[in-house]
């Protein structure tokens, strides 16, 4: 996922996964962040289900970020990531540096 390229209204990418199997997704971050970057797995609703810390340094290539087996339910979830080490302190939709909307699918 590249956040340089990938937006609102962008095609979503579908993750199908076993209900206890680990996945990631490997992101590109945006811009050049001298502080870094906090990446955080929003569900629908917006509340944050995982948080990521990304250096400065680790930002100069893409960034696995690992999902742990069960911690994600089925359903659509975004990729916010915010330059700087800390989330505004009131966050809103249009606060982040991009947004990556993805899916997760159960399979057998």
């Amino acid at each position: 996922m590249s956040a340089g390229s990938r937006g609102e209204g962008s095609l979503s990418l579908t993750v199908a996964v076993g209900p206890k199997a680990d996945f990631g997704l490997d992101v590109d971050m945006p811009g050049n962040s001298s502080s870094g970057y906090l990446c955080e797995i929003q569900d629908e609703s917006g509340k944050v289900r995982f948080t990521l810390p990304v250096s400065a340094e680790e930002a100069k290539r893409s960034v696995h970020i690992n999902i742990p087996g069960g911690s994600l339910e089925p359903g659509k979830y975004s990729l916010a990531i915010f330059t700087g080490p800390t989330p505004p302190a009131q966050p809103c939709h249009g606060s982040a540096a991009a947004q990556l909307p993805f899916s997760i699918e159960f399979v057998q």
